[in-house]
């Protein structure tokens, strides 16, 4: 394990919020690839926001409480670590969360220390061969629009035929007009109730 780290787990810190991030933007820095990230959308630096973010993802664990603050102690360090090391690699935020769900202090060290090509080697293998951007082995996720994504069962067989190709562009167009219309509709009840 790498010094700052060791110090880090040794001290292990109770901190509020914001040294909380400092202390995470400051370590992750050791650990992130050098260039930019692969994923365009993935910040800089992690914020008070984020770390809330992530929380609600269920990827970095609730902070405890001491009185009415909420204190983040070395758990959390490394949880926040590596999602952001994670991320800036590429790894979406299912597979992130499928990754370090019910892991150890040690499996999360371990993580860290092995490097992100490594890591996503094991990734795939844990999830059957899967890359970072899919959902699991039986699912692969393929994103048409922004805030519209399809999935599609890995072993599917494509259309045989043009008809068959069309049927199917069909049932997606549906489905859709069927969810938008959904939404108009909802959209107009509570404009109403308002």
């Amino acid at each position: 394990m790498r010094k700052r780290l060791a110090k880090v787990k040794e001290n292990d810190p109770s901190l509020p919020l914001l040294k909380f991030v400092e202390r995470v933007n400051e370590i992750a820095e050791r650990y992130l690839a050098p260039g930019p990230p692969r994923d365009a959308r993935v910040t800089s630096e992690f914020s008070e926001r984020t770390v809330r973010h992530y929380q609600a993802k269920e990827i970095i664990d609730p902070p405890e409480k001491e009185g009415k603050e909420a204190r983040y102690r070395y758990r959390h360090i490394l949880q926040a670590v590596l999602t952001r090391v994670m991320l800036a690699d590429g790894f979406r935020v299912p597979l992130i969360r499928e990754m370090l769900a019910g892991k150890t202090d040690a499996e999360y060290e371990e993580f860290l220390e092995m490097g992100p090509f490594a890591a996503k080697k094991m990734a795939r293998e844990q999830a059957g061969g899967c890359g970072p951007g899919e959902l699991s082995s039986a699912w692969v996720r393929l994103m048409v629009a922004p805030g519209i994504e399809i999935h599609v069962e890995r072993g599917v067989r494509p259309p045989g035929t043009p008809e068959e190709a069309m049927e199917l562009q069909e049932k997606l167009s549906l489905a859709l007009r069927g969810e938008f219309q959904r939404r108009r509709a909802r959209r107009r009840r509570h404009s109403v109730e308002e």
